[in-house]
């Protein structure tokens, strides 16, 4: 049996993968969030009790307030195990790109069927590379083989600052636009803490003499270009 979550603001998405899988038993449907706040606060709850971690997070890539590509990074960077299928209603070149470049193991579009999803699920599971819904007209296989490699490189072992995991999380959290609360909540940290963690990364990225229109814009600018909470943009890797 595997059990998977879904993080996805509609609330038809979450009815219809219920209905797919209330009757089965090898893809168990663990919980459905309607935020990437309340999916991370649910993942150190499970921590907390020492409660076994899913085995595959369905993520749609366009969430308010914080993009589906920055849990994807995350979950990529400190839970590596984790499968990620990405869920989009827009067949795009970027979100294509975006998916394949956070280390997600699919990218499915909507409107999806049971025997289409039931597919994507099987096939991650089993070990395939990257699920590619059969119905996306975009005509990049070659560039997305390509993208599998490079990603690994690019987004999962780097760390050219030599940040701690603390500070990687901060950063990626920033970028996210989650508030002083709620990070000072996932992180264990005070909020007077954490502010003194955002002055010391302004001064530990080398951004505290940058020219700036606000501080923080100049943190998660840095944060993206520099692949420490999610790639910048898809057209980077086109031109490496």
């Amino acid at each position: 049996m595997y059990r998977f979550v879904m993080v996805d603001d509609h609330y038809r998405t979450h009815w219809r993968f219920r209905d797919f899988f209330i009757k089965r038993t090898d893809f168990v449907m663990e919980k459905a969030c309607y935020s990437v706040y309340e999916f991370l606060v649910f993942i150190k709850d499970l921590e907390i009790e020492k409660k076994p971690l899913p085995d595959l997070l369905v993520i749609d890539i366009n969430l308010p307030g914080a993009d589906g590509a920055s849990l994807a990074h995350y979950m990529k960077v400190f839970y590596p195990n984790i499968k990620i299928l990405i869920l989009t209603v827009h067949d795009t070149e970027e979100n294509l790109f975006n998916a394949t470049l956070c280390l997600a193991e699919g990218f499915i579009m909507k409107p999806f069927f049971e025997d289409l999803i039931i597919d994507a699920f099987q096939r991650i599971v089993d070990g395939e590379e990257f699920y590619l819904d059969p119905r996306t007209t975009l005509p990049y296989p070659t560039i997305i083989e390509e993208s599998l490699v490079y990603r690994e490189e690019k987004i999962r072992n780097v760390n050219p600052f030599n940040y701690s995991e603390l500070e990687r999380k901060y950063l990626i959290f920033h970028v996210m636009g989650l508030t002083v609360p709620r990070m000072a909540y996932l992180l264990d940290i005070t909020e007077e803490e954490v502010r003194k963690l955002h002055d010391l990364m302004v001064k530990k990225s080398g951004i505290d003499n940058v020219p700036k229109m606000r501080e923080d814009s100049n943190l998660r600018y840095f944060s993206i270009t520099h692949n420490l909470a999610r790639m910048a943009d898809y057209r980077a890797f086109l031109t490496k």
